[in-house]
């Protein structure tokens, strides 16, 4: 073997394991990190359980009364489900304010132990922004909700069928529709993140777009009744977030190839 072959080898070799050796110690100081938190991170999840247990009842109510469709029943099929409901949604509100602390403590140890820089103006615009997207992914689940919902009872209604919700399954379903558009429209930020991290190029996001297409069909497959016009409503407006992705990706990711 030639020797420049050699010693390009060698160098990939060392580099690797120098990198292999920086994200171990990494993650060992972020593990000793959060193990001497962890009285504070327990402590906040509980405080926020609790907290949040105060107004979900109010919530659960906003809910039903903003989603249910007109003519429909929601029903409670045992003694607990209405409280074991709220305290889930309490423990779902501790979890989110859990993950902001552990977030942070994690960031510290990464930046304070690791030779890993971050500019701390740029993790403050990242999560701010973050916040703003999830938001408007929940805003727009909740104009949605009310008309997909009514549109699924008069589907059913036409059929003679009685609509009798349980609450546990109504505002599960709700929630996680809520949910998935607030991840959804966190697309802009992870790809951006992807492209300016050079991690992947931003040619790669639309070659790929079909690929795209085709597994939102089958998300909104999987999320909804199995009629055409429930699945254009769910996978449309995620194609077109795609789309504002890769526009957004394109003026602020940089083209990266």
């Amino acid at each position: 073997m030639p020797a420049p072959i050699i010693n390009i080898s060698v160098t990939y070799m060392l580099h690797r394991h120098a990198v292999n050796r920086v994200m171990i110690e990494t993650a060992r100081e972020i593990t000793d990190v959060l193990k001497k938190r962890l009285g504070i991170i327990l402590t906040v999840f509980a405080i926020g359980t609790a907290a949040s247990f105060q107004i979900t009842g109010g919530v659960l109510a906003h809910i039903i009364e903003h989603t249910k469709p007109a003519g429909a029943s929601i029903i409670y099929l045992t003694p607990l489900e209405v409280v074991m409901l709220k305290l889930k949604m309490a423990m779902i509100c501790g979890a989110l304010l859990t993950l902001i602390v552990t977030s942070y403590f994690i960031y510290r140890a990464v930046v304070k132990h690791s030779k890993i820089k971050i500019r701390r103006s740029s993790v403050i615009v990242t999560a701010v922004l973050a916040v703003i997207l999830f938001g408007s992914g929940v805003l727009y689940a909740y104009f949605l909700l009310p008309l997909f919902l009514d549109y699924l009872y008069q589907s059913a209604a036409s059929t003679g069928a009685v609509a009798t919700y349980s609450i546990r399954e109504f505002i599960s379903f709700v929630i996680l529709i809520a949910t998935i558009f607030g991840l959804s429209f966190e697309l802009p930020l992870v790809m951006t993140v992807l492209v300016r991290s050079g991690l992947v190029r931003y040619r790669t996001f639309v070659d790929y777009r079909r690929h795209a297409y085709i597994g939102l069909l089958i998300a909104a497959a999987l999320l909804t009744p199995p009629d055409v016009l429930s699945q254009i409503i769910i996978a449309v407006p995620l194609a077109i977030l795609y789309e504002i992705s890769l526009f957004v990706v394109r003026f602020t990711g940089g083209d990266r190839g």
